[in-house]
């Protein structure tokens, strides 16, 4: 079964009013070359910057999802990341050309930083840096050198292949701040291009598409399958109703997953969606709702954010099923890419043909914050072990069983008004 009518397979972010530069009053300069550099603290002034921010981001092609100001702002407004915002920009003329995000909170008078947006189903945060601002990522090195908007800075989403997030934690290196990186995950990928049937014959074997192809024909044996296609302003709360009935009745909740029963999850998936960013698949099977996935897009690039399937029809592989349609639905769009998020799971090797590498980076600044960095470090690389793992997540399902099945950081029934 084709993703959709023809009317669905609409271009990526064709719709929305188009960016606007607001130019910002003249700040103290600080850094080098023709880029003026400065730190906005505070919501108002970080909120004075979204047009900016979306015209920046436009200009961006190698930008994530994660960087777009529907993305961030969500984040900022849930209050996920505690702490004051401050934005670390870079400037030529009245035109944004660098951005870093942060929350910066006060522990025991250090002054701890993480970027805004940290936590699932983020899978890459670092800086936004327009493609020939080259200067930016070392005149951002000088900011937080001169400014000291942080003590501690602790990135949990850095991207190997990031040219100008690695560039900046380099000059941040040399100029006698400590930093500490270690490796995190693997974040495997599809690459496109091309239409779904030429991706299937150039990355999978003869056998491989045999079996999928039985997997099809076992499943549309089964009973009547159809596939309901969703973009933009298409998804509304109902269709967030329909995704979340089906991830409850999946491994997410029990495994403690994001799901779109929480509030926050359900507000990113709108804001996304009323910017022309998302787009979602709901499988039926006989009329029920049975598999689902939501992905976010921007620049030729998918990225998925949920998928779930209801453990009753496991043994039909639907969940495969619904993957398939969803790379397919990629392809049918343009997409460029399929990124698959962070982790090592055996189906997304299966269908990935390229990879990147997430590291945690921590920079310390100052004796103080310096000691802190390394313990940060020393404890995530402790983290990392894996009897440490295993005790960490028995810990996570005796908290789920305490609270009654809910996943952890999920809100009471009462709380979330349900």
């Amino acid at each position: 079964m084709t993703p959709g009518s023809a009317a669905d397979a609409t271009p990526m972010l064709s719709c929305g009013p188009a960016a606007r530069v607001v130019p910002d009053a003249p700040p103290q300069s600080v850094g080098s070359g023709r880029l003026r550099v400065e730190v906005r603290r505070g919501a108002a002034e970080v909120a004075a910057l979204a047009d900016a921010h979306d015209a920046l981001f436009a200009r961006t092609p190698s930008a994530p999802i994660e960087l777009s100001r529907p993305w961030l702002e969500t984040c900022l407004a849930s209050g996920r990341n505690s702490g004051r915002p401050v934005a670390l920009t870079a400037w030529e003329g009245e035109r944004l050309v660098g951005l870093l995000l942060l929350a910066v909170r006060s522990v025991l008078g250090v002054k701890v930083a993480t970027p805004v947006g940290t936590g699932p189903p983020t899978s890459h945060l670092g800086l936004l840096v327009e493609p020939g601002a080259v200067a930016a990522p070392e005149s951002l090195a000088d900011l937080c050198r001169a400014e000291r908007p942080f003590d501690v800075l602790a990135m949990h989403d850095v991207a190997d292949d990031d040219a100008a997030t690695q560039r900046w934690v380099t000059c941040l290196a040399a100029s006698g701040l400590v930093v500490r990186r270690m490796p995190r995950t693997t974040c495997w990928r599809a690459v496109l291009g091309q239409s779904f049937d030429e991706f299937l014959v150039a990355t999978k074997s003869a056998k491989s598409r045999r079996v999928l192809r039985n997997e099809d024909r076992k499943l549309r044996n089964a009973g009547v399958v159809r596939l309901e296609s969703f973009h933009g302003a298409d998804i509304d709360r109902s269709v967030l109703d329909r995704v979340a009935a089906v991830q409850a009745g999946s491994w997410m909740v029990r495994r403690g997953a994001p799901t779109l029963a929480q509030p926050f999850h359900r507000r990113l998936v709108l804001n996304l969606a009323g910017a022309c960013s998302a787009r979602a698949l709901i499988a039926t099977l006989d009329g029920r709702d049975a598999a689902c996935s939501v992905v976010a897009e921007a620049h030729g690039r998918c990225s998925g954010l949920f998928m779930a399937f209801r453990l009753e029809h496991a043994p039909l592989s639907i969940g495969k099923w619904i993957l398939i349609r969803t790379i397919e639905d990629a392809c049918t769009v343009g997409a460029r890419t399929f990124d698959f998020g962070q982790g090592d799971a055996e189906y997304k090797r299966f269908w990935a043909n390229d990879a990147h590498q997430i590291e945690r980076v921590f920079v310390g600044r100052g004796v103080l914050g310096g000691l802190v960095a390394r313990g940060l470090a020393a404890a995530w690389n402790l983290a990392r072990q894996p009897k440490v793992r295993a005790a960490i997540r028995r810990a996570r399902w005796l908290l789920w069983r305490a609270r009654g099945g809910r996943p952890v950081g999920a809100p009471s029934t009462e709380e979330s008004g349900s």
